[in-house]
């Protein structure tokens, strides 16, 4: 079955951008439809929309481990468009800019070793594990949407099992010494488009 869904979406990709995507990408302010009051307001109706997408499976962020939200990476990643990426980097479009652990990168070779960094925080400071799952959770949800064509996308969602968004505040990183780098656990670069700007919190990869 994942051969030929493979075989499938390597067609699709080929003829993936279509001029819908691709001035979705040069759109820097989203439809009302995706825009909430604040932070948690803005993941409301995100997940509204996550839900309401044809044939998505859904589970909550909780319910993943980091692992499986890497695996999950790693299938988008294989379908993203790059044209989208490079649109992004054109415009400094920094909340739609493909990375992880707070660093951007469109290169999964240069994307997993932040994911090893990330791992060996964790080992040391376990307690950052949920304010770690919710930022991936945030990141697989931009990746989908932003570097996914449309067309792609729908196949996407007959294969593989979405997470929804936190709808809590962002979690703190607590006993962390200040040296010990680690990003945000929420919107991060969506706070910034998606959330009413009189409580927005501006991060840097959605």
């Amino acid at each position: 079955m994942w051969t030929a869904f493979a075989t499938l979406l390597a067609v699709t990709i080929a003829s993936a951008s279509s001029s819908s995507d691709l001035k979705r990408a040069h759109q820097k302010v989203p439809g009302v439809h995706a825009v909430g009051d604040g932070h948690v307001g803005m993941t409301v109706k995100l997940n509204a929309v996550i839900r309401g997408m044809k044939d998505a499976r859904v589970k909550s962020c909780d319910e993943f481990s980091n692992e499986d939200l890497n695996q999950l990476q790693r299938t988008l990643h294989e379908a993203r468009e790059p044209a989208l990426e490079a649109i992004y980097r054109k415009s400094s479009d920094l909340g739609r800019r493909m990375g992880a652990f707070g660093k951007y990168s469109e290169n999964l070779k240069e994307i997993e070793g932040f994911w090893a960094e990330e791992a060996q925080t964790l080992k040391a400071y376990p307690q950052l594990t949920k304010l770690s799952r919710d930022r991936k959770c945030h990141e697989a949800i931009m990746w989908l949407v932003h570097h996914i064509p449309q067309a792609v996308q729908a196949e996407l969602r007959k294969e593989v099992t979405l997470p929804l968004l936190p709808e809590h505040e962002e979690r703190e990183a607590v006993g962390v010494p200040e040296n010990v780098f680690f990003p945000p656990s929420g919107g991060l670069g969506c706070d910034a488009a998606h959330a009413k700007q009189t409580t927005a919190k501006k991060h840097r990869i959605c």
